[in-house]
């Protein structure tokens, strides 16, 4: 059963891997370049430490592999069509904290560098809201709260396989605070944002 809803989390975040990626080609959308550049980088070394969080299940690390490699070919699009805009101070300030992470990872196990960098990308979301809130740019609310919805497959997927919550608990926290809080308050952000206008 968890497969099937890994499956269909697989199936969603492909699809809004797709709409992000037809947005940077065509529609006039703004990216932040720490928010992506951070998700990028935390995204796949967090794949190396969620492998044996989840307990080496395979099917479990669909979705951030999946991620992964969406996330590099938006960077790279966003890089060649010039969609990104100016970093600043808070932008590095976050990037450092992500730096700090980074050295956690490689102090501690992977389960517990799992959590921090999952917090890490949490992060990543803030200079993209602050930036849409300041309208430096406009960006869709469909594909952020697409990819919401998605990682609620993920999230059950997860708590399918949990065993023991006392030990398993921390399978959950990147589902629910980079998947579910971190693109809803993205999605959420973009869509008030447009409304004000």
């Amino acid at each position: 059963m968890e497969m099937l809803f890994a499956g269909l989390a697989g199936g969603v975040l492909i699809a809004v891997l797709l709409i992000y990626i037809r947005n940077i080609l065509y529609a006039n959308i703004g990216m932040n370049l720490s928010t992506w550049l951070i998700a990028t980088f935390a995204t796949l070394i967090q794949n190396v430490t969620y492998y044996p969080t989840v307990g080496g299940e395979w099917h479990l690390i669909i979705v951030p592999t999946i991620i992964s490699v969406g996330l590099i070919v938006i960077t790279v699009l966003g890089w060649r069509k010039s969609t990104f805009g100016r970093i600043n101070r808070f932008d590095i300030a976050v990037f450092a904290g992500t730096i700090l992470c980074l050295v956690v990872w490689l102090v501690f196990d992977g389960v517990v560098a799992n959590v921090v960098l999952s917090f890490a990308l949490f992060t990543s979301f803030i200079p993209t809201v602050l930036d849409l809130r300041a309208k430096k740019f406009e960006d869709e609310a469909f594909p952020w709260g697409l990819a919401s919805f998605g990682y609620i497959f993920q999230l059950i997927a997860v708590a399918i396989s949990i065993q023991a919550l006392s030990e398993d608990w921390p399978r959950l926290i990147n589902p629910i605070l980079v998947g579910l809080i971190g693109n809803g308050f993205v999605s959420w952000t973009a869509f008030w944002s447009k409304r004000r206008n």
